[in-house]
């Protein structure tokens, strides 16, 4: 896997995070936001390229969740995220039809753009962030997880 793919991963699965606040989307249950046992999970297969950090294809989930039902029951979690999650057919049609349409040239520098557009929304990036190598950012990433998390928690 290419350092930037990675690296963008990272920043779909810290805004997916973020954005549904450690609540299982599936239970509705709280769980520690970022401590084990909490996958960001993507609705339409990661290995399409179109959808694959678009954070609307992004749902929080409990490991147990992601791993049971999400994978070995794809119809009734497909039947979940239709009613619960996107609540119209419409909605979901257009993100598997972007997912169908985008083949392996995505342009990664927009994407990162627009990952670090959307997580800013959550937390504050220092005006260095830029400069940054991608293994200080994902350092960094971990570490705003957990100050959220401690946050969370006290």
């Amino acid at each position: 896997m290419k350092p930037l793919d990675k690296h963008l991963d990272d920043l779909w699965r810290t805004i997916i995070k973020l954005r549904d606040k450690g609540v299982c989307q599936y239970s509705l249950k709280a769980k520690g936001v970022f401590r084990d046992g909490v996958d960001a999970h993507h609705i339409i297969s990661r290995t399409k390229w179109g959808t694959r950090w678009d954070t609307r294809n992004g749902i929080l989930l409990h490991a147990y969740h992601n791993r049971g039902v999400a994978h070995k029951y794809p119809e009734q979690f497909r039947n979940f995220i239709l009613e619960k999650w996107f609540g119209s057919q419409v909605e979901y049609d257009s993100l598997v039809a972007r997912a169908w349409m985008v083949g392996r040239t995505v342009d990664r520098q927009l994407v990162r753009l627009l990952l670090m557009k959307e997580i800013s929304e959550y937390v504050s990036l220092d005006d260095n962030w830029e400069n940054l190598s991608y293994n200080r950012q994902a350092a960094a990433l971990r570490e705003i997880r957990k100050e959220v998390a401690y946050r969370q928690t006290t």
